[in-house]
């Protein structure tokens, strides 16, 4: 459906048709459709690149030159360095925020800030827009939001942090080797938070309302 049709906070269920996965969606205060689930695409070919499957959680360190999926054990799905979050090998060539991601068609990454950034979401949720060394789990995490604690992979050593930190790509640059992304734990939340692209962190994805 349509996202301006939706009943505000009412979850339905998005069929990727890349794969046949489904993902609970809302529209949300921000009158912009959002996943409620973390996207957990893998081995398909999207912008006419492939993405590949999953590799386990010690597997090859993280970089921003190849595009790269690790598993998330027991967590809600997959994690993605940001070449395969815009589906763009070398993405530290890339300075401007790019159009095309690995969100399914209609849907695209966050912005960093401004307009469809998560710093704007959370601001109709009583949350914090911008950086604070505050916890919000409790909201953050509960209805309609539901975002998760997944961690992140960067080294041969596995993933980290799992269960005390989430972490989640914007498609806006930072600067020429960082991107924005939303960070969050029980001493921070960081809605406009930057890190290195090489990095394996979760993607939501949003449908822009009307």
């Amino acid at each position: 459906a349509e996202c301006n049709k939706l009943d505000l906070e009412k979850s339905v269920l998005l069929t990727d048709i890349r794969d046949g996965k489904q993902y609970k969606v809302a529209r949300l205060k921000d009158g912009n459709c959002w996943m409620q689930q973390n996207l957990a695409l893998e081995n398909a070919t999207v912008n006419g690149v492939q993405i590949p499957a999953a590799g386990p959680e010690s597997s090859t360190s993280a970089s921003s030159s190849v595009i790269q999926v690790w598993k998330n054990d027991g967590y809600d799905g997959l994690l993605y360095n940001w070449c395969a979050a815009i589906t763009t090998s070398n993405c530290n060539t890339v300075t401007t925020q790019p159009s095309i991601s690995i969100c399914p068609t209609n849907w695209q990454l966050p912005n960093g800030t401004g307009s469809y950034s998560f710093s704007n979401l959370f601001g109709y949720y009583n949350l914090p827009t911008t950086n604070v060394s505050e916890n919000h789990i409790s909201t953050v995490e509960a209805a309609p939001l539901f975002f998760t604690r997944n961690g992140y992979h960067y080294t041969t050593s596995g993933n980290a942090s799992q269960g005390s930190i989430g972490d989640y790509w914007s498609r806006t640059p930072y600067n020429t080797s960082q991107t924005y992304l939303l960070g969050y734990g029980s001493s921070h939340f960081y809605p406009q938070h930057y890190d290195r692209r090489g990095y394996g962190i979760s993607v939501r994805c949003l449908a822009p309302g009307s």
